[in-house]
């Protein structure tokens, strides 16, 4: 269970910064039909899968992607508009190490 909440925390902490880095869009519209999620080593991690929530699940912030993975975004965010505007649509999550310079 820590495990899940600490991935869930990095993957909303990840989004986060892209968003108000100006990083563009960590969304991205795949092509796909189905749910693929891809290991890119120990650097990165991909799934890919269609957004989904009910109207009440999306006014409270929370968002599935495919069968397999939850996001869920604070009310009135610019990711919780975002993720409400884009439900049904095919996405793809892409989370990796934030690398800092020392």
């Amino acid at each position: 269970m820590r495990n899940f909440l600490f991935g869930l925390i990095l993957a909303l902490t990840l989004i986060t910064v892209a968003f108000t880095q100006g990083l563009g869009d960590p969304f991205l519209v795949a092509v796909d039909p189905k749910v693929t999620s891809q290991n890119l080593g120990n650097e990165s991690f991909e799934i890919t899968g269609q957004l989904g929530a009910t109207d009440q699940e999306a006014q409270e912030g929370y968002f599935a992607v495919g069968s397999e993975t939850m996001i869920i975004s604070k009310q009135g965010s610019k990711l919780h508009s975002y993720l409400s505007s884009h439900v049904g649509q095919r996405v793809r999550i892409h989370i990796s190490p934030d690398i800092v310079s020392e």
